[in-house]
């Protein structure tokens, strides 16, 4: 989880923008540029960057892969730990498609004999 020092440096970020250009307090994908541009050096016109897709669709489309369809499950234990995944699901996954994994990335506790 971001650390609130984290948090409170991108409020102070967004509120400068809203506070600085009224098109980000009606646009979210502005709001984004803005921070990009101002903050991280994006160069970049508006209009260029309207052709990328959201961060939230982006997101979303990953999420509808790995969580609902089950495809392309993270490789990273401590990230299936955040998602709440357990890694023989990982394990499953590549069985199924006939992918014999000789020994995982990093071994989950309670794993160690299961990945043979």
């Amino acid at each position: 989880m971001p650390s609130k020092q984290y948090l409170d440096q991108i409020t102070d970020m967004v509120e400068e923008v809203l506070r600085t250009c009224e098109y980000a307090r009606n646009s979210d994908k502005r709001l984004i540029y803005e921070i990009l541009v101002r903050y991280y050096k994006l160069e970049m016109a508006f209009n260029d960057f309207l052709f990328f897709p959201t961060f939230e669709s982006v997101t979303r489309a990953r999420r509808e892969l790995q969580n609902t369809i089950g495809k392309y499950p993270p490789t990273d234990e401590d990230v299936c730990k955040r998602r709440g995944i357990e890694f023989q699901e990982y394990h499953d996954y590549y069985s199924e498609y006939g992918i014999k994994m000789e020994r995982p990335i990093h071994y989950p506790k309670g794993y160690e004999n299961k990945w043979n």
